[in-house]
Order: C-alpha cells, then sequence, then structure tokens
C-alpha cells in the first residue's frame, strides 16, 4: 500500500484533539500566532509531548515543521519513531533545542537519556524556525535554521548504534514550561532500497 504524506497546518483544534494523544496533564491548544495558525504548547508542568495518533507507523521517513519560541531557552522540537504511549520509550530518539544548542537525544533500554549529538544554536525568539529531519534505517540527519534565511546543510548525522532502536514509530510534538508555537507539520515517507536495518 502506498503511503501518503501527512500534512497540517495546524488550523482546527478538533484535529489536535482527534488525531493527537498528549500526556498528562494535556498542555496544548489551537491559537493563530501571526503569520499562523498554530498548536500551542500552554500549560506548565515539565517536559510535554503531544503524540500523532491517526496515522500508521514509518521506519524511513522525513519531518519539517516550523518552530516559535517566546523564550530563548525554552525546550522545543520533536519525538521521532514515537511509541503509541504516553510515557517514554526505550528506542525513541528525538531533535530539540534547548540552552543554546540543538541536539540529538536517545532514549536507553534503562530510561537513560544521553545527548549523541550536539550543535550550538541559539534561538532568536522574534523568527519562525524551520526544523528538518531525515530517518533512514539508523542513520538519522536533521537541521533548524530562520525561516526567513537559506537553508543550511544538515547540522547533525548520526549512525544510532544502539540495539533498543525502534525500528519504526509515530512523531511527537515537544515542549517546556515556555511558551511555544509549531505548525506547518509535514510528515513524508522516504522509500530506502536495499536490505537491513
Amino acid at each position: 500500500m502506498k503511503r501518503n504524506m501527512f500534512i497540517d497546518d495546524c488550523h482546527d483544534n478538533d484535529k489536535l484533539s482527534g488525531e493527537y494523544i498528549q500526556n498528562t496533564p494535556a498542555a496544548w491548544g489551537q491559537v493563530y500566532t501571526a503569520p499562523h495558525q498554530t498548536y500551542k504548547y500552554t500549560t506548565p508542568g515539565g517536559v510535554q509531548y503531544c503524540t500523532l495518533m491517526s496515522e500508521p507507523d514509518m521506519k524511513d521517513f522525513e519531518l519539517n515543521v516550523l518552530l516559535k519560541a517566546t523564550n530563548a531557552d525554552a525546550m522545543m522540537g520533536a519525538i521521532l519513531r514515537k511509541a503509541r504511549t504516553t510515557a517514554w520509550a526505550a528506542g525513541e530518539f528525538y531533535f530539540w533545542c534547548t540552552g543554546g544548542n540543538f541536539m540529538l537525544v536517545f532514549t536507553t533500554a534503562t530510561g537513560a537519556t544521553p545527548i549523541l549529538s550536539s550543535v550550538a544554536y541559539v534561538v532568536d525568539t522574534t523568527k519562525w524556525h524551520h526544523l528538518r529531519a531525515r530517518v533512514q534505517g539508523r542513520f538519522v540527519q536533521a537541521k533548524i535554521w530562520p525561516n526567513d534565511e537559506p537553508e543550511p546543510d544538515w547540522m547533525i548525522s548520526y549512525y544510532i548504534g544502539y540495539d533498543e532502536i525502534r525500528y519504526n514509530g509515530s512523531i511527537a510534538l515537544l515542549g517546556t514550561v515556555r511558551d511555544f508555537y509549531i505548525t506547518n507539520i509535514h510528515w513524508t515517507p522516504r522509500p530506502r532500497y536495499g536490505g537491513g536495518f
């Protein structure tokens, strides 16, 4: 079966409540933030995530989103190959910005969350930022840049060697106690030729 891309311009609160599941307490709402309709992280209380539930799991894919934060230290990003649960699961990995860095983090079988790769990136709170991530087997790449600037080369390219890496999964929006916004979510399958994982 050919799988189409998932696109969400974040204009519909019913879509947010009907196609995603949030961890407790629910922390996401739909708002307009010029010039975009967005999903906004609204409720303080630690790291919060919002998992897409309406689409089949994917193994190899590309994710593109627009992000904006009201605080330069905000933790914002996405979890990839996300389990269909509201708890951290072994084998998931995520790209996020926090504390002046853009990083790749992994969840191990013991619950540890080592930083696998990190590059300096300071969030400009006056701009929207484009996050692009590509996943093919164990090889992952990502970049982030201000949406009004030229797209850079890949900032992170990494082969994840952990045995517990998830074979496939969903995606999840990721935020912290400081407000931030996400929109223009594009989740696209990328067929990979040849065997192995």
